[in-house]
């Protein structure tokens, strides 16, 4: 007996996707696209500029252990040319060069021949280090000014954006000048700053004017830091000199910075008749007389003995931050 002709067909219960899933679906897919393509399309262009790199390189190596002149051929690889002067040999002041086809997404390499030194050029920047040239080919422009006056977004340095910082100022602790005048030379007092778990010593520094030793003060903060073997990087606030904006690692300028008095410096100073200065966070609460300078209180921690300078970033502008070491 036939069976029936409806039980051949098999009953499908699964179901599709639904509207919400599918618009998720999309959106992943999206993300994906947008991340992963540039990302594609970066990691292409850089193979090619590393292959040429690698192609002049090997020129470079043959030139410096050649003794009769050997001679080279110019060749075709994927986006670039390598070329030479008037003669393919490795003598002569010609350059060789590995020239793209398109200066504007690929940089260009040289090989002095009579140096035997590379260098490279890439969209109006040139260099001694070809390798730095390959971190410049992805560089984004879509970021807010720059702040940073030592690390700009074509450095090559890795750039973010981050909320605008007002970086601590320096101020008046406390000056003792025993009725000199306000130009007298002074001593400054030992501190040490901290950011989390990174300390320096900030060295005692003498014969400042008092008008400017602020400003004194503030450059040797930003010299110990740049000179130690922390990856922080610090620099004057190019609005005001008496700031010091200290960058994290990842390029961030940091917020929350701690400054203690070394005591038995200040203690040593002040049983001296020399006029001497510690300096603080913050604006002095009234106006210094020339015999004492008045010592503020308003980012003093009692509990840890030392100056604390917080800033709140919740509703400041954006800015671009390049790392710094």
């Amino acid at each position: 007996m036939r069976p029936h002709i409806g039980s051949l067909f098999i009953k499908n219960n699964t179901q599709g996707l639904t509207l919400v899933e599918l618009v998720i679906v999309i959106s992943v897919l999206g993300i994906l696209t947008t991340v992963a393509i540039p990302r594609f399309t970066c990691f292409t262009k850089k193979a090619k500029a590393t292959v040429a790199l690698s192609a002049i390189k090997q020129i470079q190596k043959g030139c410096m252990y050649s003794e009769d002149g050997e001679v080279f051929t110019e060749s075709n690889l994927p986006a670039y040319k390598i070329k030479s002067g008037k003669s393919n040999s490795c003598t002569g002041p010609e350059l060789v060069s590995a020239i793209p086809d398109d200066k504007t997404i690929y940089p260009t390499f040289h090989l002095n021949k009579t140096s035997n030194k590379l260098s490279y050029a890439f969209n109006g920047k040139k260099g001694a280090n070809p390798k730095d040239s390959l971190k410049l080919m992805c560089a984004t422009s879509d970021l807010p000014p720059n702040e940073s006056t030592l690390f700009d977004p074509n450095s090559g340095l890795s750039c973010r954006e981050v909320k605008r910082s007002s970086p601590p100022e320096f101020s008046n602790g406390h000056t003792y000048l025993s009725g000199r005048g306000r130009d007298t030379a002074l001593r400054i007092a030992p501190v040490t700053i901290a950011v989390g778990e990174e300390s320096w010593k900030i060295a005692e520094i003498g014969a400042v004017k008092h008008p400017i030793w602020l400003e004194s003060f503030a450059e040797n903060v930003v010299s110990t830091i740049n000179e130690s073997e922390s990856k922080y990087s610090a620099e004057i606030d190019p609005e005001n000199p008496k700031s010091v904006k200290i960058y994290s690692p990842n390029g961030v300028v940091n917020n929350d910075i701690e400054m203690k008095i070394d005591s038995d410096a200040r203690r040593r100073l002040s049983s001296s008749t020399e006029p001497y200065a510690v300096p603080a966070f913050g604006g002095c609460p009234q106006m210094c007389n020339p015999l004492n300078c008045c010592a503020t209180r308003d980012n003093w921690d009692n509990d840890k003995q030392s100056y604390v300078f917080t800033n709140d970033q919740s509703e400041k502008e954006t800015t671009t931050i390049c790392d710094g070491k």
